[in-house]
């Protein structure tokens, strides 16, 4: 049987890493995970189906293959198993559209004209803003995922995590590093602690979403560009406002220190956004290996690529304190960087496990703990905040290191100045 039309195909982008070719009559070709050489040749994972075909629906793939050379093997495989002769017009499509897509980004065009030009809202007040991705990392085994939960399940409910207000939206736990059992278990002694039971959740805005009073979640398996198609289903079918990323290294695929799969990953992320309106993240990520327990000067960052950092709006360091045989954790929330404004003081937290699980905020007094594990810079900006201005010698018997890497740390931060050998908050302490 010979096929006598060939309609022009319509091509879908998603992430800038996945193309699909849609043909009328019930062919599509999917190339998957591009990458551009130096050579400026195209490869990508090909995939071709055929729902008109009487022999089955997948005639192709997937398989690695260049879509800027000959397609001469493809179409002779394809000629032998489909009755269609037109396979190599429906490459040539491939060939012309996808590197040209590829590579033409997105149109220039007058920000006056852009479709959001409002401020973005806090949905955390203080913590994360409306439609960006913030970046919690700290050393393994603290507790960094329990506390993302938390603020995620206020998220999800709408009520104060910890003093700090929420917008109430639809959230989305991704996990990479639990089952389903324990992820229901940790939810649950949220939702016990304030004496909410699950279940379910009437959500008259998704109706068909399943909603209960937990978060969604989902097992995650592979990096999250693998995921991208269901996942966008499901933020749309649910109505899903922010992601819990957990965790950055297995949602790039194990190379988070590779600038390439971390810009996939963000690429990805940026994929699953609709188009009618804003979807936030929060990505749980470790410290670099030579910063864990570090008090240096400088800013510590997440592991792994720069790209970690650049392509987050906000970044926070989550430091632990936790006493043998405790019921609890004190935790200090350190905003390391950020492109949405002026960095904000450290926030402080305590996770308790009695009846369930709490979070509520503390002062970081409360915790000698915390102070000495504030860099050195933040430990003498506290003690100076605390007691009025003090002198190097003041410092010291309050601060553990050397008056050498005291007096460095000083002069490192803008928000300390020196007036008679006495050090006082600047006028640049914002």
């Amino acid at each position: 049987m010979t096929m006598e039309f060939l309609t022009r195909p319509t091509l879908t982008k998603l992430a800038n890493i996945h193309y699909f070719l849609k043909w009328d009559e019930g062919v599509e070709i999917k190339c998957e995970f591009i990458h551009e050489g130096r050579n400026r040749h195209i490869e990508a994972d090909i995939t071709i189906t055929d729902t008109a075909e009487l022999n089955g629906t997948l005639l192709y793939g997937p398989h690695r293959s260049f879509i800027t050379k000959s397609w001469k093997n493809i179409v002779k495989e394809l000629e032998d198993k489909s009755s269609r002769d037109d396979w190599a017009q429906r490459l040539q499509y491939v060939s012309a559209m996808v590197p040209k897509e590829h590579r033409s980004g997105k149109p220039t065009r007058a920000l006056d004209f852009a479709e959001i030009n409002t401020s973005p809202r806090q949905v955390i007040s203080n913590l994360l803003y409306e439609g960006t991705n913030v970046c919690v990392f700290g050393k393994g085994g603290i507790g960094k995922s329990l506390f993302c939960l938390n603020l995620i399940q206020g998220l999800h409910s709408g009520y104060q995590v910890a003093g700090l207000d929420v917008i109430q939206q639809n959230t989305l736990w991704l996990d990479w590093e639990t089952t389903e059992g324990l992820a229901h278990w940790r939810n649950k002694e949220i939702l016990e602690a304030r004496g909410i039971e699950a279940g379910r959740w009437n959500d008259p805005d998704h109706p068909n979403s399943g909603r209960g009073h937990m978060v969604f979640h989902r097992e995650m398996v592979g990096p999250l560009e693998n995921n991208i198609e269901p996942l966008i289903m499901d933020i749309e079918r649910m109505g899903i406002g922010t992601l819990l990323i957990d965790s950055a290294i297995p949602a790039c695929g194990g190379e988070a220190e590779s600038p390439k799969p971390s810009q996939n990953f963000f690429d990805a992320l940026a994929a699953l956004r609709p188009d009618n309106r804003p979807l936030s993240s929060i990505i749980v990520a470790h410290v670099t290996k030579d910063r864990a327990g570090s008090r240096s000067t400088t800013p510590a960052t997440p592991f792994g690529s720069t790209v970690w950092t650049d392509r987050a709006r906000d970044t926070y360091e989550l430091r632990a304190s936790q006493k043998r045989n405790a019921r609890f954790t004190n935790f200090a929330l350190h905003h390391r960087k950020t492109n949405m404004g002026p960095l904000r003081d450290s926030l402080c937290f305590r996770l308790t496990w009695a009846n369930g699980c709490t979070i509520e905020s503390i002062n970081i007094r409360e915790d000698r703990g915390l102070v000495a594990g504030l860099n050195l810079n933040d430990q003498a900006y506290y003690f100076i905040s605390e007691n009025g201005p003090m002198s190097l010698d003041d410092l010291s018997r309050r601060i553990d290191a050397t008056d050498s890497d005291i007096l460095m740390a000083l002069e490192f931060d803008y928000r300390l100045t020196e007036t008679d050998e006495t050090w006082d908050t600047s006028e640049l302490d914002y």
